[in-house]
Formats: structure tokens, C-alpha cells, sequence
């Protein structure tokens, strides 16, 4: 689609089952912007067309009951929309009107949306960096702490080929997760 369109999704929310726990809404792709509300309440907007974005949802959903979802997508064109035009944003080979070797300027949400339940402190990015020369991994892990105050965090990692599944090595990293983002290393 290009243009602006207007998505809606009813459906049932389970409890989070973890104590003080978030409720998170995990879009895997939307092209291009993407205003959120849940419940008649706005809960964020993402721009961009080719990255995950997530969302907290925790004050807007209402377990145990129906919610409604509604998304407003924009995918520009030539004409500004929004004061947003196709030609000044990230678009790779996406074009108006089509010509050989471009895509046509299709937008939309494009991949799954997920409902998630987590805790107050979950593993919001993982990253690892394997040294094929040392055998040596370095794991970088972000936490997100939903709360307000700080809370101790403990994650434990194992390594394990894929082939056998056998655990070669394990390690715990411990940690004091701060509101907002920290980072374990």
C-alpha cells in the first residue's frame, strides 16, 4: 500500500504472569511509519521500514478482557503526507512511479505482531562476538528494567554447537539492572 492506511485487530489478553511484570508489543516489520494505539490510548510510533521496533504496552492493555489495536501506517509518495515524501526518506530501491530495476513503493505492516508477557527486568538485545582465532566469545546483553527503582539481574548463558547440543561452556553474568537500559558484558 502507499499512501496512508488504517489497521485494526481485536483480541484477548492473557495475564502477565510474572509479579510487576510488562507487557510488551513486538512489531518485526512496518513500512514505512507506524502511530500505535491500544485501547483508544497512543502507545508509540516507529520510523522506518525495515526494523523491529517494540513497544510497552504495560498501563494501555487489559488482560482478561478484549482490546483493540488500531495502526496507522504511513508509506510516502510523491505528494508530502505528513510533511514526509518518499524521495527524502530511507527507501532503498522502492519507487513512484515503477521502472525497471526499482520496486514498486509498497508499504504496510509487513511481518508478524506479537503480544509478549515479560518481567520487570527482561533481555531487551543480545549481541555475540566470537574470536575464530582465541575460541574466545564476548556476550554483550542489554536489560531493560521497566520498574522505577533498580533491581539485582542475574542472566546465565551456555555455548553449545548446534550439530551436537552438547554444552561446551557456561557463564553468569550478575548485574544491577537501573530503570531504562543497562548494559552486561
Amino acid at each position: 500500500y502507499h499512501g496512508v492506511v488504517w489497521y485494526y485487530k481485536n483480541f484477548d489478553a492473557s495475564a502477565n504472569p510474572h509479579p510487576n511484570g510488562r507487557t510488551l508489543l513486538r512489531f518485526w516489520q512496518v513500512d514505512y511509519n507506524a502511530d500505535v494505539w491500544l485501547n483508544d490510548v497512543a502507545v508509540g510510533s516507529h520510523e522506518g521500514g525495515e526494523s523491529v521496533f517494540v513497544l510497552d504496552v504495560t498501563n494501555a492493555v487489559k488482560p482478561g478482557a478484549e482490546n483493540r489495536l488500531a495502526v496507522r501506517v504511513l508509506n510516502p509518495t510523491q505528494q508530502p503526507i505528513d510533511g514526509i515524501v518518499l524521495a527524502e526518506t530511507a527507501h532503498r530501491n522502492k519507487a513512484l512511479p515503477y521502472s525497471s530495476g526499482n520496486a514498486w513503493d509498497q508499504g504496510g505492516i509487513w511481518d508478524s505482531v506479537e503480544l509478549l508477557n515479560v518481567p520487570q527486568v527482561w533481555i531487551e538485545d543480545l549481541y555475540a562476538r566470537p574470536d575464530g582465532k582465541t575460541g574466545e566469545l564476548r556476550i554483550q546483553a542489554t536489560l531493560r528494567n521497566g520498574g522505577a527503582a533498580s533491581l539485582p539481574a542475574r542472566v546465565a548463558f551456555s555455548v553449545a554447537p548446534a550439530n551436537s547440543g552438547e554444552t561446551l561452556a557456561t557463564t553468569e553474568l550478575a548485574s544491577d539492572a537501573a530503570p531504562g537500559s543497562t548494559l552486561a558484558e
